[in-house]
């Protein structure tokens, strides 16, 4: 530090350096601060945007949230479902699969990652999944064993034909 002399500083150089070390804290907290409303910001315009069924604009906004909040299962989930419906398939599964590791997947990311499955030419995976399914609600229930009886069917295992059979989403609130 400047000022040393003979091992001591002068009060002058000691205020500096306690100066300094709050001035960088505050930096940091000014820092974490402006993330954290960042991150906000785009979670609020991904939500808008998804209120408009506008994908492409709601995908890189929940990218960026989840850059600073990657344990936001929530909006991960969103995530996952909005590169789905970009048709940006193995991103989607990448995505449903770190949600079913995080055991966070109910039974339409399952069905989601089986369906990403398919189109990414995993009909294996596809099949397991969709095995290690264990539906409480009879609507799952069909869904998940009619997709694995039309599996044995090629004719029939088109995901675009099997994302019809999707029981629909319940509105929350």
């Amino acid at each position: 530090m400047p000022g040393e002399k003979n091992g001591c500083y002068s009060r002058r150089d000691l205020f500096r350096g306690a100066f300094l070390g709050v001035s960088k804290a505050a930096g940091r907290d000014l820092d974490q601060e402006r993330e954290r409303k960042e991150s906000e910001s785009s979670l609020e315009k991904a939500m808008d945007a998804l209120a408009r069924s506008d994908h492409a604009a709601a995908e890189p906004h929940l990218r960026s949230f989840l850059k600073n909040n990657s344990s936001r299962s929530d909006v991960r989930r969103l995530y996952a479902k909005c590169l789905y419906g970009l048709g940006k398939y193995v991103q989607a599964r990448v995505e449903f699969v770190r949600l079913t590791r995080a055991g966070v997947a109910d039974e339409r990311i399952l069905a989601l990652l089986a369906l990403a499955q398919l189109r990414t030419g995993q009909q294996g995976r596809a099949r397991e999944t969709l095995g290690q399914a264990t539906p409480e609600d009879p609507q799952w229930s069909v869904f998940f064993s009619t997709v694995l009886e039309r599996l044995d069917h090629p004719a029939d295992s088109d995901p675009s034909s099997l994302e019809s059979l999707l029981p629909p989403e319940r509105q929350e609130g």
